[in-house]
C-alpha cells in the first residue's frame, strides 16, 4: 500500500474517490464539488489516497494541516476493500509521517454499535477522547448542526488548543461550504 496526493483534476482516479466520499457521508457532513474543488485550492487542504501495487484505489483521506495541528475532516475505505484492515494501516502509515503533529479528527457520539466500533478503533491507534462539548454546523445548504466527539492523537487537548481547533474549524473549514 502506498500514500500519494491527488487533486480534482486528476481525473483517471478522481470520480472514483468521489464517488466513494460521496457513499460514506451524509450530505451535512460533506462538502459538494464545487467547494470541495475550492477548498483543494488552499495548501492547508490535502487529498491523500491509498492505492495498492496495482494502482488500484483503496481509501481517501482529506486533511487539514495548519502548524503542529492537522485535522482529519475524512476518511473512507473503498467498500470492495473493507474489513482487510486498510484503515489501520492508513491511520498507522499518516500518524507516523506527523508524528510531531497534533492529530484532532471528530466522530458521532458513540451510542450505536457501529460509532462504538469507531471510537474503538481509533482509541487502538491511540487516540484520545476529549471533554469538550462540540456541535459542527452543516456543509450543507440545509443546515443541520450536530454533536460529535473531539479525538486528538497521543494526548488531550489542552483548552488553548481545543479552542485554536474550532477557530480553524469556522475560519477556513466552513469558509469552503456551498
Amino acid at each position: 500500500m502506498k500514500l500519494i496526493e491527488i487533486s480534482p483534476s486528476d481525473s483517471k482516479i478522481w470520480s472514483e474517490v468521489w464517488d466513494v466520499y460521496i457513499s460514506s457521508f451524509p450530505d451535512y457532513e460533506r462538502r459538494g464539488v464545487i467547494s470541495h474543488k475550492s477548498a483543494s485550492e488552499n495548501d492547508a487542504f490535502n487529498t491523500t489516497i491509498a492505492i495498492d501495487e496495482a494502482g488500484n484505489f483503496l481509501a481517501l483521506l482529506f486533511y487539514w494541516r495548519c502548524k503542529e495541528l492537522i485535522y482529519i475532516e475524512h476518511l473512507a475505505v473503498n467498500p470492495q476493500n473493507r474489513g482487510a484492515n486498510i484503515g489501520t494501516k492508513i491511520m498507522k502509515a499518516f500518524i507516523q509521517e506527523n508524528k510531531d503533529c497534533t492529530v484532532v479528527l471528530e466522530i458521532e457520539p458513540p451510542i450505536s454499535d457501529i460509532t462504538k466500533r469507531r471510537l474503538s478503533f481509533y482509541k487502538r491507534l491511540g487516540f484520545c477522547e476529549n471533554k469538550y462539548e462540540y456541535t459542527h454546523p452543516s456543509y450543507a445548504k440545509v443546515h443541520f448542526i450536530h454533536r460529535l466527539d473531539i479525538l486528538s492523537y497521543h494526548k488531550e487537548l489542552s483548552q488553548l488548543e481545543y479552542e485554536n481547533f474550532c477557530e480553524f474549524i469556522s475560519k477556513v473549514i466552513l469558509s469552503y461550504i456551498e
